[in-house]
Formats: C-alpha cells, sequence, structure tokens
C-alpha cells in the first residue's frame, strides 16, 4: 500500500516526476518479490484553506493538480498491473470532504482516517487469505 503526492504537490514537483518515482518505487518492489501486489492511492483532496491556492508560479490550483496527478496514477496503476503482479488504484479523492474528513485541511482526522481505512480494505480485501474461524 502506498500513498503519495501530497507533499510533492506542495512542493510544486511536475506530476511527470511523481509518477517516474511511483515507477521506481513499484520496480524496486517487483525486484525484491516478483508477484507482489501493489495499492496505490489516488491522493485525497485538500480543503479550501488549500484547494485553490495557485503557488506554483503558474494558474494552476493544488486542486487541479491534484486531480492530473490522481488521473496519472490511474494510468500508472493500469499500465504497470500483470497478472503476475499486480497494481491496483485506490480512490482516495471522491468523495472525501477535507470539511468534515480532516482536522486541519490535508490531514484526515478520525472520520477521514476511517473513510480511508475502508477504501484500503475494499481493495485489498479479495487478497487476504482467509483465516480459520476460531472459537473462544
Amino acid at each position: 500500500m502506498i500513498e503519495l503526492g501530497t507533499n510533492d504537490v506542495f512542493q510544486c514537483v511536475a506530476t511527470n516526476d511523481i509518477i517516474n518515482n511511483l515507477m521506481q518505487i513499484v520496480d524496486t518492489l517487483r525486484n525484491h518479490n516478483n508477484k507482489i501486489k501493489i495499492f496505490l492511492a489516488q491522493i485525497p483532496p485538500l480543503g479550501q484553506q488549500w484547494a485553490l491556492k495557485k503557488l506554483c508560479g503558474d494558474s494552476i490550483t493544488y486542486d487541479a493538480r491534484i486531480k492530473t496527478l490522481n488521473k496519472a496514477i490511474f494510468t500508472l496503476s493500469q499500465k504497470m498491473n500483470s497478472k503476475q503482479s499486480l497494481v491496483i488504484a485506490v480512490d482516495q479523492y471522491t468523495g472525501v470532504n477535507p470539511a468534515t474528513d480532516m482536522y486541519d485541511d490535508i490531514h484526515p482526522n478520525t472520520k477521514g482516517e476511517e473513510e480511508m481505512a475502508k477504501r484500503w480494505f475494499e481493495k485489498i480485501k479479495n487478497f487476504i487469505p482467509a483465516l480459520p474461524n476460531f472459537a473462544p
């Protein structure tokens, strides 16, 4: 499970550079285990304090940068996915409300953490081996 990119967006790192870094991470993981399953998060939105800011010396808002990155993460997951080593995108953006799911317009609060955990679990649950039913 990999979720990265929010800090890169704040530091005005180009989407292509972020995606290249993710590709390197996937390649490194596969070099250690060619059957690894990798789950890549599409990052959550930012709250009102940040979403519409244009602090990278151009006219692109942080929210637009996140949407562009999230599309690229999804495309990367499709491109790098294989039968032997899955790469699956996990949508942590759609339906997330920074006003209720974050404590500082960037980081999730308890409600946001629970929502993110549900999204991770929905994607990984089919890959977790069933545990025997233990009776007390």
